[in-house]
């Protein structure tokens, strides 16, 4: 006997906004066709089927012959077409626009590069939706992540047979291969199966996106109504509950991104604290070369025809400082530009959106700058990223009151240490004492205590190993602030550990006014002084800062990566000293345990 002949037909299915007809869809996919040069419409038409199913088929090409395009064959049996696209070296490009009114659902099939024609009409997270329903979390092929991190930017997973989909913090699945099957344990022998009954029609492996699904339609004969009948099937997968959670960090459409710039510069102008701005640890820029942030030398920031030279590494506060200072001049955060100069060597301009990180709530929805471009987070994303943050915090964040520092005690030490703390601060004394900043005043507190050695501004250059060095036992580096500074002392212990890793052979050089030398410690800690002017300690848990978090993480699993040991101490920082926390007082009864 024979063997039956089975055809095969790959679709790539969006969800359309279900917001216009299909005339008006027509419309604006003949207006973007008729603005490309040398593209020839070669058909369109909108088409009623059964049960006032609606379907539009719209395709292109270069005005070129070829070979027929294997995909738009069929087309020609779905709807009646005699002249067939032809290949050449753009290919050709199609899109069906099927209308399901009982589901009151639209989906649009799309066929070569045509999938950006429609790109702001889609459902943006159809794709993922649909995978957490179609897929079981232990059927799991392939992922491919993106992480909103410091230390981890992309990943791809091959999962092995029986292994189940495993996700971990600042993961945001972004693509998604795995086999279809039905949930027969939740559902009841009475409940409509429509996985199963799609997998008469589809093949069982497939693979999703954001906001695609990538499926395999098979038959004896490939027809329309194979293809319609898969889709209505499709839109009551939709309505199961999802199987398995995904993370998921998806970018925001045009007007959403073009509100929260505007939203961004408003707050920066108003000097609010809304918001979250910093300058991440690494990126790329305008020519995608990878850059540590700390190796900036000099940078140039610059807005039409107004511009500002600064030498030294980039920082947020440069950049608040000189959109303050044209405060009424500069309209469109887009439009500021910045060059920096690293190794002697001036790269190209580009867009300060991509060189600074910052994270806004609006309406209860968390949006982050990510590669430049807005992004939001789903709720799944949000509460893995709080629970690994409260396992970290538990692990490694320890209260310590007696740490605590104030406005007062600074001046008490500027008057009882003028001259020790102007040598160290200025490394030849010439310098006022108001310029001696309270965090270097609190370190020098602490180099009292013995085998606490101060090596803050010690050395020169961009990279501290330390603030403060225990003699062979931590790296301590220290901060006064908010949540913002909370975030650049961690990403300070992870630059000054990579640092000191990378520089064994030149710790003999790293010496401090003392002249004590720096060597190996087992533990990365972090001071950290809140200050909110209330004598509360901020708890990271608590947080509203999500870059604040995930750096956390991040530092967290850099250090142990390395192996030592993550250790952060909390404590406060006040105008006027508090009982019982006076630091000079308590010194000598300090421990870092």
């Amino acid at each position: 006997m024979p063997r039956r002949v089975e055809e095969r037909y790959p679709i790539t299915i969006y969800e359309l906004q279900n917001t216009k007809t299909l005339e008006e869809y027509k419309t604006i996919l003949k207006t973007k066709i008729e603005n490309q040069t040398k593209k020839t419409e070669k058909d369109s038409g909108i088409n009623q089927l059964n049960e006032g199913c609606e379907v539009l088929f719209y395709s292109y090409n270069n005005n070129v012959d070829s070979e027929d395009i294997a995909w738009h064959k069929p087309w020609q049996e779905f709807f009646n077409i005699r002249e067939p696209l032809v290949r050449n070296s753009n290919t050709g490009h199609g899109v069906i626009i099927i209308n399901l009114p009982h589901a009151n659902r639209k989906y649009a099939l799309v066929f070569g590069r045509a999938s950006s024609l429609l790109n702001e009409y889609y459902i943006r997270d159809f794709g993922i939706n649909l995978a957490t329903r179609l897929f079981d979390d232990n059927t799991v092929e392939v992922v491919s992540s993106k992480y909103f991190s410091m230390i981890k930017n992309k990943q791809i997973i091959d999962y092995k047979e029986e292994y189940n989909l495993q996700t971990d913090e600042g993961q945001a699945v972004d693509f998604i291969q795995a086999r279809i099957t039905e949930d027969y344990i939740n559902r009841t022998a009475q409940d409509p199966h429509y996985i199963e009954e799609l997998l008469n029609f589809i093949k069982p492996r497939a693979s999703a996106g954001y906001s695609f699904v990538k499926v395999m339609v098979y038959g004896e004969r490939i027809t329309f109504d194979l293809i319609t009948r898969s889709l209505e099937l499709i839109s009551n997968i939709q309505n199961y509950a999802e199987r398995f959670p995904l993370p998921v960090m998806k970018p925001v459409l045009k007007a959403k991104s073009d509100f929260l710039d505007n939203t961004l510069l408003r707050l920066v102008k108003s000097e609010e604290k809304e918001f979250y701005l910093s300058v991440p640890f690494y990126g790329y820029d305008e020519s995608n070369r990878f850059t540590f942030f700390d190796e900036i030398e000099a940078f140039r920031l610059k807005y039409e025809n107004i511009s500002s030279d600064y030498v030294g590494k980039l920082n947020s506060e440069d950049v608040t400082n000189f959109i303050l200072e044209n405060h009424d001049y500069i309209q469109d955060f887009r439009e500021l530009y910045i060059t920096v100069t690293i190794s002697g060597e001036t790269r190209p301009s580009d867009c300060i959106l991509r060189w600074v990180d910052a994270d806004l709530n609006v309406d209860g929805t968390n949006y982050a700058l990510y590669d430049g471009d807005w992004v939001e987070f789903n709720q799944t994303y949000i509460d893995c990223l709080q629970r690994s943050v409260e396992k970290y915090e538990a692990e490694c964040s320890i209260q310590k009151p007696e740490l605590s520092f104030s406005s007062e005690e600074v001046g008490y030490y500027r008057e009882h240490y003028p001259n020790e703390l102007l040598d160290r601060f200025y490394k030849n004394g010439d310098g006022s004492i108001e310029g001696v900043y309270k965090e270097f005043v609190y370190n020098f507190a602490l180099s009292q205590k013995t085998d606490w050695l101060l090596f803050d501004r010690q050395f020169g250059g961009a990279i501290e190993i330390c603030d403060i060095y225990v003699r062979d036992e931590q790296y301590v580096h220290v901060k006064i602030g908010d949540s913002t500074a909370l975030d650049e002392v961690f990403r300070q212990s992870m630059l000054g550990l990579r640092y000191a890793e990378q520089n064994r052979h030149k710790w003999n050089e790293f010496t401090n006014f003392e002249e004590e030398h720096i060597s190996e410690a087992d533990k990365c800690s972090v001071i950290f002084l809140s200050a909110n002017n209330t004598g509360e300690i901020l708890a990271l848990s608590e947080s509203k800062s999500l870059r604040c978090k995930m750096t956390f993480i991040d530092w967290v699993t850099f250090i142990k990566e390395r192996g030592r040991t993550p250790k952060i101490y909390l404590g406060f920082f006040t105008p006027n000293m508090q009982a019982g926390f006076i630091l000079h007082e308590n010194l000598d009864n300090i421990a870092l345990n």
